[in-house]
């Protein structure tokens, strides 16, 4: 009965905590376009992140802490030469409560041609 209790505590764990990470708050990158970039530098209210590098034609995710207080979200992608080309930024108004940011997603888009998206559930443009 006890080794029972003791596997059925584990398994409810485990889900808890998949379940957790993938409603943790991320932060993804999609490059639609056929170029590729050195890397792309997040500055969020609580923590900075850097995607590097960003191949053509793929998808990133990486989830952060729940943010801590208000503020800018900005960002810039830097060329595979190391120019700067694109820079931008979201105002941030925090969510009290960590649990009012589970499943929230901030999403930059490189469309085919090039052009830029920045969308989010958590931020107003």
């Amino acid at each position: 009965m006890k080794k029972k209790l003791g596997l059925w505590f584990c398994v409810i764990l485990m889900i808890a905590g998949v379940g957790y990470h993938f409603m943790a708050p991320q932060v993804l990158v999609n490059n639609l376009s056929n170029r590729n970039y050195q890397q792309i530098n997040f500055t969020l209210p609580s923590n900075s992140l850097t995607f590097s590098p960003v191949h053509a034609n793929s998808r990133q995710t990486i989830y952060v802490k729940p943010q801590q207080s208000a503020g800018t979200i900005t960002y810039e992608l830097v060329a595979e030469n190391g120019d700067k080309v694109a820079q931008g930024q979201l105002s941030y108004h925090n969510v009290d409560d960590a649990f009012g940011q589970l499943g929230s997603k901030l999403t930059l888009t490189i469309d085919p041609e090039y052009r830029i998206t920045l969308t989010s559930n958590i931020a107003e443009h």
